[in-house]
């Protein structure tokens, strides 16, 4: 208020050209010292006034039901007013004024009809359109039509196969992006298949280990999404096609690929398959020598990539170590781990994650591995030992996306022992690494822990708030299980806050 009122006498001065007062001169001064954030109102200011109102009409049904198209239309009018192009006018309003007037908006399709509406609503603009349903295709027309002239200002087409609740869910949102000239954000998903070891039993570790840090280090490249490894491992994925896995792992590409160790060389191959166009976007069929090891990884993750288009930030092909033998022990010791049984699997792979970093010191994901198996046993002392000591070898060597990923885990060492401020201050250094990397599924884990230690002190608010931007990125993500996530931890904080109707 009190900036707002400064803009006041600043444009008193400076364009009403009256004398100035005592009082005029110190504002102006107070102004400039506060000139950003005064034309920041003002820019806001000015955008809030350039907005037009809008009315939308409910969109006529063929083959599909009134309550149903009436229930897409609402949904549109949401998305509308989301989208902040335009002031929409609230249903209840819209039926209150015709009512008024004695008008239906029941069965008004034709340009005539909506510009009627429109006049007697008071709205520049308006929005109509229909919704059919031929097979198993839904097909959205919407315009956006001018009042004053019955001009029809931007037509949309939007086809959509699949259920109702998929045209619900997405479709209304990309009709509300066409009609105002954008479109959605295309997250590409993928699903990263366990390299089929064609060698000998014992090699299994090689494909199994590769494959994992592939997944892991695709996940956290940006505006990707990426099937969990142990989602893909719940399936009997070697017996499904592309197209049933695509299906089941709510991906559209599918990496599929196999290695086959003979005596110290590697052979390799590996293609993407784009499930939708039916087609294999990259293949590849190579070779690599037993000191190329540490490279393979990095070399899958940056054609996935460069496949898909998907920019980041990391030097995605940098091997994490030079010491190939090193790099042997830590796949061997993360496939013990994984795979353990009983404690005495747990030993062993500790062991093997010790010896190699006691080949290489720098191997810094065996000693996050080595740390998150203290961990998982209750042993934080332990872990947080071995994590603070890889945490200052990755500041020193500049890793940032290891930097992240060990303050993430130093910060819930803390929040175990409910030390909740270190908890928050770690977590929050964590999520300002992954927004700098822009790491969006690490922005999405950042938001939420933040938002479980909130919950914990009972900041029900700033809990809401955190969980509430995590759950924005999960749904630009398509993360389906995750946002189920989230959506159960905002539950749990309604439900502290006494709000059962919306828990």
């Amino acid at each position: 208020i009190r900036l707002y009122a400064l803009v006041i006498y600043t444009r008193r001065f400076l364009f009403i050209k009256e004398t100035p007062t005592l009082w005029d001169n110190f504002c102006v001064i107070f102004c400039m010292k506060h000139l950003w954030e005064i034309l920041t109102i003002v820019v806001c200011s000015s955008f809030i006034i350039a907005q037009e109102t809008i009315a939308v009409v409910d969109f006529d049904g063929k083959g599909v039901s009134d309550t149903d198209a009436s229930a897409l239309t609402d949904r549109l009018r949401t998305e509308l007013y989301n989208n902040g192009h335009f002031k929409v006018v609230e249903r209840e309003m819209m039926e209150e004024i015709l009512q008024e007037q004695g008008f239906q908006q029941s069965g008004c399709t034709s340009n005539e009809c909506i510009v009627e509406v429109g006049r007697l609503i008071g709205v520049e603009k308006i929005v109509g359109g229909s919704i059919s349903k031929v097979g198993n295709l839904y097909s959205v027309s919407a315009r956006i039509v001018s009042v004053e002239t019955g001009e029809i200002l931007k037509a949309v087409i939007y086809d959509r196969g699949g259920k109702l609740s998929d045209l619900m869910k997405s479709g209304m949102k990309d009709v509300a992006l066409e009609l105002v000239g954008q479109k959605r954000v295309k997250v590409p998903s993928v699903a990263i298949i366990p390299l089929n070891n064609k060698g000998e039993k014992v090699d299994d570790f090689y494909a199994w280990g590769i494959s994992a840090d592939l997944i892991s280090d695709v996940s956290g490249a940006g505006l990707i999404r990426v099937a969990s490894q142990n989602n893909i491992e719940k399936l009997d994925y070697k017996t499904l096609n592309n197209e049933e896995l695509s299906e089941k792992l709510l991906v559209r590409y599918i990496a599929q690929g196999t290695l086959w160790k003979v005596d110290s060389v590697f052979q390799l191959s590996m293609e993407l398959y784009d499930t939708k166009s039916s087609k294999v976007l990259w293949s590849e069929n190579w070779q690599k020598e037993w000191n190329e090891l540490a490279s393979i990884k990095g070399n899958l993750a940056d054609n996935i990539l460069k496949t898909l288009k998907v920019s980041t930030k990391q030097d995605i092909a940098k091997a994490s170590t030079s010491n190939t033998e090193a790099y042997e022990y830590y796949l061997k010791g993360k496939y013990k781990y994984e795979k353990r049984e009983n404690t005495d699997d747990t030993k062993i792979a500790r062991g093997l994650l010790s010896k190699a970093i006691e080949l290489d010191d720098n191997l810094i994901s065996a000693k996050t591995l080595l740390g998150s198996t203290y961990r998982e046993t209750g042993d934080y002392d332990k872990a947080m030992e071995i994590y603070t000591s890889a945490l200052q070898q990755a500041e020193q060597i500049d890793n940032e996306y290891v930097l992240g990923s060990l303050l993430s885990l130093i910060g819930a060492l803390y929040n175990y022992k409910g030390d909740y401020e270190k908890a928050l201050d770690y977590y929050n250094r964590s999520l300002a690494i992954k927004e700098e990397l822009g790491d969006k599924y690490g922005m999405g884990a950042s938001l939420n822990n933040i938002g479980s230690v909130y919950s914990d002190k009972g900041d029900y608010d700033k809990a809401l708030d955190y969980y509430e931007r995590s759950l924005a990125i999960r749904e630009e993500l398509g993360e389906v299980a995750r946002k189920g996530i989230s959506l159960g931890n905002i539950g749990e904080v309604y439900h502290g806050k006494a709000d059962y109707d919306k828990a």
